[in-house]
């Protein structure tokens, strides 16, 4: 990117300061009103984590994690008591904050987490929308899990048995990728599968939704949920789910073996058809197929095998012919996005799982220190809080530039810098709103001078493909 383009941009955002923009005001308010003394030390009591003698304050807790959060495997008590006293003049034994670390404390710092949350949601939706957007949201969703110590079973369980831990968690993760805004977190028994977190209620979706899913959550229940709801979905298909045509008044099963052949002889990759999706449901959908290498069948075919084998039974051709394709179906209508479209948009839920990588390698949300549980998880909670601000000052960033500019901000550069710059967000915290202000704007012109996205050489450019969803 010339260095012309990048002053053109940065000119774009001091013409009345970036922080001027309605979207950073949002992010201002939510930041002022959920991080200000009152908020914090109020939800502190309200919680029980402090009595109204107490030496230490909710807001001063608060920040001490933040200034743990700062250190890659925490810091001992011995340092956090130094701190305490170094930074905020508060003199406490270590033995009595390690008292205070509590499921008192471990619902505090959650419920400060939730509200910022809830917060911030709610000024998104202030936001509104254009007539010219595409969709409102786009939904990603996925999990992940990591082992804890085995004294944590009673809390959070793991699969236990051979050289699995006992304790294990599991995250659930639903973001919308065009504000960055978590519409969902969820902490669980490691031992849960992504399919028991898969429902979606109706009031859960909005008109013109968007919702990206990969196998792991696949119900024809939500799928008929949000047509209802008129929202939209890109999901593969589970192998197990029987498709139809449906001509002359009978619903037919779509012949995979036949379509294969067809798409050889007229030598094409890829191909739709509209459908109807369950035997019971029946619906209307648009099936997507795109063929695979052959040597991506051939590893597909020997895992199926190997698998089938150990329950008794052979793979049977219907299985063998899938497994020829990819297969989407959607709802999306096809003067909203053609096949390559839909095909180039559900590459952006590899997102999710980029955020997970940058959670565990910068965030390190998966290392666990040998400590009592009601402090890892206390600690766990801070990092989130933080992981969370960063995501929201990242996403905000991002939206904006590509409003002004049609430019994209990198999201995992962005995060990287925030987090090497944490001393930053305690200087939001509890403060004016001119300071926030202040504070977002060096990060600001930080962000914008060094991650741009640059362009790739081949490929469907990320620049391409965001603009399908807008």
């Amino acid at each position: 990117m010339s260095i012309a383009v990048k002053q053109n941009v940065i000119k774009a955002y001091n013409i009345r300061g970036v922080s001027n923009l309605k979207e950073f005001k949002y992010l201002i308010a939510c930041i002022n009103e959920v991080l200000s003394t009152s908020e914090i030390n109020s939800m502190a009591r309200k919680s029980g984590f402090v009595k109204i003698k107490s030496t230490l304050t909710g807001l001063d807790f608060i920040k001490l994690m933040f200034e743990n959060n700062a250190h890659a495997h925490g810091l001992t008590l011995n340092q956090l008591t130094g701190k305490l006293e170094a930074l905020y003049g508060k003199a406490i034994s270590k033995q009595g904050l390690d008292q205070r670390f509590s499921e008192k404390s471990y619902k505090f710092v959650k419920g400060v987490f939730e509200t910022f949350m809830q917060r911030m949601l709610a000024k998104q939706t202030q936001l509104g929308t254009t007539s010219v957007q595409k969709f409102i949201r786009v939904r990603i969703k996925d999990g992940t899990r990591f082992e804890l110590p085995d004294d944590y079973a009673c809390y959070l369980k793991g699969f236990g048995g051979g050289s699995a831990s006992s304790s294990a968690a599991g995250i659930q993760l639903e973001y919308d990728l065009k504000t960055g805004q978590m519409l969902d977190i969820n902490l669980h028994d490691g031992c849960n599968s992504d399919s028991k977190y898969c429902r979606l209620l109706p009031q859960e979706i909005e008109e013109n939704d968007l919702i990206l899913r990969d196998l792991g959550y696949f119900l024809l229940d939500n799928i008929a949920t949000i047509q209802k709801q008129k929202a939209y979905i890109i999901s593969k298909l589970n192998a197990k789910t029987q498709v139809f045509t449906f001509e002359k008044d009978t619903h037919t099963l779509i012949n995979f073996g036949e379509i294969y052949e067809q798409m050889n002889a007229l030598k094409i990759n890829q191909k739709e058809i509209q459908v109807y999706v369950g035997a019971k449901h029946k619906l209307k959908m648009r099936l997507v197929l795109q063929l695979v290498p052959d040597q991506l069948y051939e590893q597909r075919l020997r895992t199926a095998n190997k698998t089938n084998k150990k329950k008794g039974y052979k793979t049977s051709d219907e299985q063998k012919m899938r497994m020829r394709f990819n297969l989407f179906i959607t709802n999306i209508e096809e003067d909203k996005a053609d096949i390559n479209a839909i095909l180039d948009i559900y590459k952006l839920r590899w997102q999710v799982e980029l955020q997970f990588k940058e959670w565990k390698s910068t965030y390190l949300i998966n290392k666990v220190s040998h400590v009592k549980y009601y402090r890892w998880i206390t600690q766990w909670y801070a990092r989130l809080l933080e992981m969370l601000i960063h995501l929201q000052v990242t996403f905000t960033l991002k939206h904006v530039t590509f409003i002004k500019s049609k430019k994209l901000i990198s999201t995992i550069k962005c995060l990287r810098t925030l987090h090497e710059h944490h001393t930053k967000i305690l200087s939001m915290v509890a403060e004016s709103e001119n300071k926030i202000r202040t504070t977002l704007s060096e990060w600001i012109k930080i962000l914008n001078k060094k991650h741009l996205l640059e362009k790739k050489k081949e490929g469907v450019k990320t620049e391409e493909i965001m603009g399908l969803i807008y």
